[in-house]
């Protein structure tokens, strides 16, 4: 039977009006009038490019800083590289003066004293032969001469000093500045110690007993310096 002869009730229209109103109807383009800003902005790309460089900004600022008023005067002239800005109050010519001055072989006072010298005994004994041992050195300035070297604790790691007789005759004028000669006068030993005694002589007649003590390794603990009478020995 055809179709035509379907009789349409009226709720029947109804529905398929309903129905025809659901169907799928196409997005609206975006106007073409939209601003390129909004564009961009809407790029999610280009959001996050744009944050990151922001922080990399940031951190170099932080940490490297403004630039230098240096760098912003460099067309004032170039000059001395540890010159800074004029205006810092640095007199440049002074600058140049002491640096001619340091530069200069002439001996200066106060400045070049000490500089380039041969090493003196003083230097050689504690910083060659006890160099490093942790003695205490004591000294008569007035009378010229050694008093005593001592090791500061017992855990301190002494020197070895093989021949007591000749570190005192290489460097006698260390000992005593009146030193004339020295003479080996007796040697005990233990179980745990050497002990050696010498006579200094001096120019004027003086007399000092030397006396040294070592470990059973002939290592240095103590070494003392006496005066003594004339007429001992």
């Amino acid at each position: 039977m055809s179709s035509n002869n379907v009789i349409q009730f009226p709720g029947g229209q109804e529905k398929e009006r309903q129905e025809a109103s659901r169907e799928v109807r196409p997005t609206a383009a975006p106007a073409s009038g939209a601003s390129p800003l909004k564009r961009v902005l809407s790029n999610k790309s280009f959001l996050s490019v744009l944050i990151l460089g922001l922080c990399v900004f940031a951190f170099n600022f932080k940490f490297s800083g403004p630039p230098s008023q240096d760098a912003l005067s460099q067309n004032e002239g170039r000059g001395v590289a540890s010159v800074k800005s004029i205006s810092n109050g640095l007199d440049v010519e002074l600058e140049k003066e002491l640096a001619r001055r340091l530069a200069s072989t002439t001996p200066l006072s106060g400045l070049t004293e000490g500089l380039g010298r041969s090493p003196s005994s003083d230097d050689r004994v504690r910083h060659g032969v006890l160099s490093s041992r942790g003695y205490i050195f004591k000294r008569d300035i007035a009378q010229g001469y050694l008093m005593s070297i001592q090791l500061q604790a017992d855990e301190d790691r002494p020197a070895y000093l093989l021949h007591p007789e000749e570190f005192i005759e290489d460097y006698g004028r260390w000992f005593n500045e009146d030193f004339s000669s020295v003479q080996a006068l007796s040697q005990g030993e233990d179980a745990n110690h050497l002990v050696n005694h010498y006579l200094l002589l001096t120019h004027s007649g003086k007399k000092f007993e030397i006396t040294v003590e070592r470990d059973q390794f002939q290592r240095l603990t103590s070494l003392f310096q006496t005066e003594v009478a004339d007429n001992s020995y």
